[in-house]
Order: C-alpha cells, then sequence, then structure tokens
C-alpha cells in the first residue's frame, strides 16, 4: 500500500507542478488531493462491501424462492382435482409477489446505504470517514 501511496504522491507533485507552470491558482495543494484521493479510496472499498453483502443476501433470498418453487411444483404432481391445481397456482403467485417484495426491499436498503457511501465523501475528513466505515458499516 505504501508504494501506491508513494506513487501517487510522486503523481501528484507532477500534475500540481504542471498546473502551476499553467498559473493554476492553488495549484500546490497535494494534501487536498491527496486527502481527496483517500477519501474516494475509502468510498470504494465501502461500496465494495455494501455491493458484496447485499449480493450474498441476494443469491440467498434466491435460493430460497428457488427451493419454495421446487417445493411448489411438486404440488402440481399431486394434484387430483381442478380446486388443487388453483391451490398451487396461487402458491406460486405468492411466492413471485413474496420474492418481487424482497427484491424491492433488497434494492431499496442498498441505494440507502450507497447513498450514505456518498454522502459522507465530501462532508468528512478520510479519517473521519474511515472511522463511519469502520463503526457504523463495517
Amino acid at each position: 500500500m505504501s508504494v501506491k501511496n508513494e506513487t501517487a504522491t510522486v503523481e501528484l507533485d507532477r500534475l500540481s507542478a504542471l498546473l502551476t507552470w499553467w498559473g493554476v491558482p492553488n495549484a500546490n495543494g497535494n494534501e487536498s488531493a491527496f486527502g481527496q484521493m483517500q477519501r474516494l479510496q475509502v468510498v470504494a472499498s465501502n461500496l465494495q462491501k455494501v455491493y458484496g453483502t447485499e449480493y450474498c443476501h441476494q443469491i440467498q433470498t434466491l435460493l430460497a424462492v428457488n427451493q419454495r418453487l421446487v417445493s411448489s411444483l411438486h404440488g402440481f404432481l399431486r394434484c387430483r382435482q381442478p380446486l388443487d391445481v388453483i391451490a398451487v397456482e396461487m402458491e406460486l403467485w405468492t411466492m413471485v409477489v413474496e420474492g418481487v417484495s424482497a427484491q424491492t426491499a433488497a434494492w431499496t436498503g442498498l441505494s440507502q446505504r450507497i447513498q450514505e457511501c456518498y454522502a459522507a465523501l465530501p462532508a468528512k475528513e478520510p479519517t473521519d470517514v474511515i472511522e463511519h466505515a469502520q463503526v457504523g458499516h463495517g
């Protein structure tokens, strides 16, 4: 990690020198740029954790619905009368609606967690964002 930080610092120095040569005011703000890079790195890490957690949750939900679907399809084999077929169909539709509801809740939660990650970006210093990630979402 320190090699990447050293490389980033060297590149920031080059960029700063170029911007200074072009006459851009406040071009020597390496600390500011480095702090922003650290914030982006923390946000990217938090987003990766959020996406990974949500992916696992989606897979678990999908597997649970698939297991229920298989057991319901076995119910078709046991049907003896038209009312039995209707009951199995209603059970299938109930599973579909519950699955869609679970997916909607998961996507809503994911969008809220992503919003929290991005909301923490401009308002805090890198150490505050790191603490927020470790305490609140770690």
